[in-house]
């Protein structure tokens, strides 16, 4: 895909300003300004004189905001947030994986201690059989506050009271956040409502623009609603652009591509200019 939005008139390089930053989980969205590898850390951004947010990675929002420090405190707090979720799972993983090995090895060490009763000679004056058996009801007793493993419990009971104040904490931030984030889409949506239909046609037929993927001839090419259409340059009119639809070729030739891609829209909405 590609949208050269850096390189395109009109569009303001700097003076933006930063609305919220989003952490997508993996690197899955291509960045609106430069068009550059898949960004994980989303920085929404807003400009009085474009009518668009963009969503953009950390170097460009650093260049747009003319704030880096700002705005790489903005994404460290989502790397932040992330590494805990991250070191959070893998104590939980480890926490089960010694549970389980506990249990395993209470099992087998009752096992043994009943075999072991089992094949001795019962003597009401010895107290041996009591001891152990008093034994096999208190170990691998995690709740036993005074065998180590009792200890090592209270301490991750403590860690884990500690891990969900911090979840809380995050918890709130987010919510928060998504207060802030509702409110900004309301304000973008009435910007929206306010603006006339001719304003509203030419954003859309900009934004058509976009996400063209690019072929192995260096054609920009989509599907839309199960349809095909390729933009190519004119072999005979190397400054001329036309498409084709579904394998259909198109009589007339336009100034530049995204001339030829705004004509598809045209033609698939009906619009006349």
């Amino acid at each position: 895909m590609t949208r050269l939005v850096w390189n395109k008139p009109g569009i303001p390089h700097t003076d933006w300003e930063s609305l919220y930053v989003v952490d997508l989980g993996a690197p899955a969205w291509q960045c609106d300004m430069c068009d550059n590898k898949p960004i994980r850390y989303v920085h929404y951004l807003q400009h009085s004189a474009y009518p668009r947010v963009l969503k953009v990675g950390y170097v460009c929002a650093a260049k747009m905001t003319g704030d880096p420090e700002g705005t790489k405190a903005r994404e460290l707090v989502l790397r932040k947030a992330a590494r805990r979720r991250i070191a959070a799972e893998k104590r939980e993983e480890t926490k089960r994986f010694a549970a389980e090995k506990m249990r395993l090895q209470a099992e087998r060490f009752q096992a043994e201690t009943r075999e072991r009763l089992e094949n001795c000679k019962y003597d009401p004056a010895d107290q041996e059989i009591y001891y152990i058996e008093e034994e096999i009801s208190r170990t691998w007793d995690l709740s036993y506050s005074s065998s180590p493993g009792g200890i090592a419990w209270e301490k991750d009971m403590q860690l884990q009271e500690e891990e969900d104040e911090e979840d809380e904490r995050l918890r709130e931030d987010q919510r928060r956040a998504d207060g802030e984030h509702r409110a900004e889409t309301a304000e973008i949506q009435r910007k929206w409502q306010a603006m006339s239909p001719a304003q509203r046609l030419n954003i859309q037929r900009e934004e058509w623009t976009y996400d063209w993927q690019i072929s192995a001839k260096g054609n920009h090419y989509r599907h839309h609603k199960g349809r095909h259409f390729v933009v190519f340059q004119n072999r005979k009119k190397c400054d001329q652009w036309s498409f084709q639809v579904d394998g259909k070729f198109a009589r007339k030739t336009y100034p530049s591509r995204d001339a030829a891609k705004i004509a598809i829209y045209d033609a698939l909405h009906g619009v006349t200019v």
